[in-house]
């Protein structure tokens, strides 16, 4: 079902555009996915116990021209070219895409909790998730990513930026995977969840406050160069078992300080 959005006009004074649409499910009460797209601005998705999609955006108005052309005296604008926002439903699977790089659009976002969510953002925003049971597929460029009370596994990339994941409750029997470059990843579980661990930070540490059976592991790629010479490289990895074992979580980061904790 491709739905049709309608832009009213707002007058020159405001700083911002705002509106709301809800989206109908092909199939209410049954698990679902949404897929996020945006290149400016932040996307914040909260579940809740409704049976819709609501979508409410926020888009800034004052990188815009907000003057009406005289032919429009009195007649409503339908279309906005600055924002660009498309959404579609399709068997349970909502498609948000933003179009626009000439301003910035934030994005809030309800779903039913047993959703799955795939966000991507680039610039000048922050990806928050409460209160979804769902996988997490999450991709950040410029900005942190927030996720706290959540319940399914995740895989969440950023390159600056910080990465908070706190676990509802234990996650399912599926490795996850957590990295950026510049910024702290930390990481709250239940005391009682069983995972492998295999962890690095380059100008960083690790900690943890879980009793984790530890080891180092040093792996050495060598080569050698016509001349004769040969050239060592070795990388750290902190690998550990908590409660036994069980599926893996990795997390990598340059600069950054990553922290496993037990809630």
């Amino acid at each position: 079902m491709l739905l049709a959005l309608l832009f009213l006009y707002l007058p020159a004074a405001a700083q911002q555009d705002s509106d709301q649409i809800a989206i109908p499910l092909s199939e209410p009460g049954k698990a679902g996915k949404l897929s996020v797209q945006s290149l400016n601005g932040g996307i914040r998705v909260e579940g809740y116990n409704g049976k819709e999609v609501v979508v409410r955006y926020t888009s800034g108005g004052n990188r815009r021209n907000n003057s009406k052309p005289e032919m429009a005296n009195g007649m409503r604008r339908v279309s906005d070219n600055n924002m660009g926002l498309d959404i579609k439903e399709e068997r349970n699977e909502v498609d948000v895409k933003v179009n626009s790089w000439m301003s910035k659009a934030d994005l809030t976002i309800l779903v039913p909790r047993n959703f799955s969510l795939h966000l991507r953002t680039v610039n000048d925003g922050l990806i928050e998730v409460k209160d979804v049971q769902g996988e997490l597929d999450i991709s950040n460029v410029n900005g942190s990513v927030l996720l706290h009370n959540i319940s399914g596994a995740a895989v969440v990339n950023t390159v600056n930026g910080e990465i908070e994941a706190f676990f509802a409750d234990t996650p399912p029997n599926a490795p996850m995977s957590f990295t950026n470059i510049n910024g702290q990843i930390q990481i709250k579980l239940p005391a009682d969840a069983k995972f492998n661990v295999k962890a690095r930070s380059q100008f960083g540490d690790v900690y943890t406050n879980y009793d984790m059976k530890m080891k180092q592991e040093e792996v050495r790629a060598e080569s050698t160069s016509s001349g004769g010479t040969y050239r060592v490289k070795i990388d750290n990895w902190v690998q550990g078992e908590v409660n036994g074992g069980g599926p893996e979580i990795y997390v990598k980061s340059l600069n950054g300080t990553i922290y496993i904790q037990k809630k």
